[in-house]
C-alpha cells in the first residue's frame, strides 16, 4: 500500500488543512461559518494527533473523520447550551425587541416604536 502525504509549505500545512476543512465545511453548512473549528483545536489537540497518526499508520481516514465528527457535535451541544441559557437572561422587554425585529435590518428608532406598538418616546426607555 502506498501512502502519499501532501505537505507543499515548511510550515503552516496543518492550518491549511483546517482552513480548507472549514471551508468545506462552510460550503455544506453555514453555520460552520460560526463555529470556530480551528480555535477549538487546541482544546483536543493531543486527540486530533493521534487521530492523524493513526490515519497514517494505518492508510485510512475513518479515525479522523470520526474523531472531527464527535468534536463538531461536542462544539454543537455546546453552543446549543450556550443559547438556550442566553434566552433565560434576557429581560422580557428584550425578548419582545427581538421577537419584533428581523436579523441583519436596520431599524430607525420610530420603526422599532411602531413594531412594538408603543406610542412615545418616554415608554421606549424600558424597552431599549
Amino acid at each position: 500500500m502506498n501512502l502519499f502525504f501532501i505537505h507543499p509549505f515548511s510550515d503552516g500545512n496543518g492550518r491549511t488543512a483546517r482552513l480548507w476543512h472549514n471551508v468545506l465545511l462552510t460550503n455544506w453548512n453555514p453555520i460552520f461559518e460560526y463555529i470556530p473549528l480551528e480555535s477549538q483545536i487546541e482544546k483536543f489537540q493531543k486527540g486530533y494527533y493521534k487521530a492523524i497518526a493513526d490515519c497514517n499508520s494505518e492508510g485510512r481516514s475513518d479515525h479522523f473523520i470520526e474523531f472531527m465528527l464527535e468534536r463538531i457535535d461536542e462544539i454543537l451541544d455546546e453552543y446549543i447550551e450556550q443559547v438556550t441559557h442566553s434566552d433565560e437572561m434576557l429581560s422580557e422587554y428584550v425578548k419582545r425587541m427581538l421577537e419584533a425585529m428581523d436579523f441583519g435590518v436596520p431599524y430607525t428608532s420610530s420603526e422599532i416604536m411602531k413594531r412594538l406598538g408603543l406610542k412615545s418616546r418616554k415608554h421606549s426607555g424600558k424597552i431599549i
